[in-house]
């Protein structure tokens, strides 16, 4: 019998410009250090889950999607020419369910979305894009998705992303329902504020999330007020959910919803 190992066969191989999106849960160690095992893979599959894109979305955009511990990577390779939907608004809009699904059941999480290249065939997952994408994960440090800038600008360069319809000017004006600028000049997935006009019922949905939000930030400041580098996190949350409120409603009504 013949031992040696096989050869893998020759492919060709190219790098294949993708939206990219690196997504990982905030405290992973800490839940690792005093979770069961059972418990972090009840959460463990709630991320995966939740992050994975539907099915008919998966059908319609042909993604690759690969898990690792408490990482998730989206990869949505570009076509020439426009699918007939903005595929960075799309993704955008996305990431903004994600993370209101997963604060509803008490996880948080940090990432990126960007532009770049990246290879996905043999079952690996590899190339400067995925790099970029990590580097700009470990730069978010909060519970934020940050908007690569570069990916703002090749919407500018490229029609296929955009809306068949839609110019630069007019994919923006959407976009810009989506992400917020933050104060190291960073663009971050701007989900409280863009959630409201996702409810079914946005006057009872909307203010029934917001408690939800606010309970899982006052529950971390409680958890974690001896833990300063955790603490700072939900500090960050807390000045990002009381903004959005008080951007949104007259100060009688905020205050129901500040921290």
């Amino acid at each position: 019998m013949n031992m040696q190992p096989q050869k893998a066969k020759g492919k060709f191989v190219r790098y294949q410009p993708s939206i990219i999106t690196y997504v990982d849960i905030l405290g992973f160690r800490r839940l690792v250090q005093t979770k069961q095992a059972g418990e972090i893979s009840r959460i463990l599959r709630v991320v995966k889950e939740t992050v994975a894109p539907g099915k008919e979305l998966s059908e319609l955009l042909d993604f690759r999607i690969q898990h690792f511990s408490d990482l998730t990577v989206r990869v949505l390779p570009i076509v020439t020419g426009s699918r007939g939907h903005g595929d960075v608004f799309a993704e955008l809009l996305s990431l903004v369910y994600v993370q209101k699904e997963l604060i509803e059941t008490g996880i948080l999480v940090r990432g990126s979305i960007m532009f770049g290249d990246i290879v996905t065939s043999w079952g690996l997952l590899y190339g400067p894009g995925l790099i970029r994408a990590y580097e700009l994960e470990q730069e978010a440090v909060f519970p934020k998705i940050i908007v690569d800038h570069n990916l703002l600008r090749e919407l500018r360069r490229n029609p296929s992303l955009r809306g068949s319809e839609h110019d630069y000017k007019m994919e923006m004006e959407h976009i810009n329902k989506l992400i917020r600028k933050d104060s190291d000049n960073s663009y971050f997935v701007d989900y409280l504020r863009a959630v409201e006009s996702e409810f079914n019922d946005p006057e009872v949905g909307y203010p029934h999330f917001l408690n939800t939000h606010k309970n899982e930030i006052v529950r971390g400041l409680n958890e974690f007020k001896l833990d300063k580098r955790v603490l700072r996190k939900y500090r960050w949350l807390k000045a990002y959910h009381n903004s959005t409120v008080k951007n949104r409603f007259a100060s009688h009504i905020a205050r129901r919803y500040i921290i």
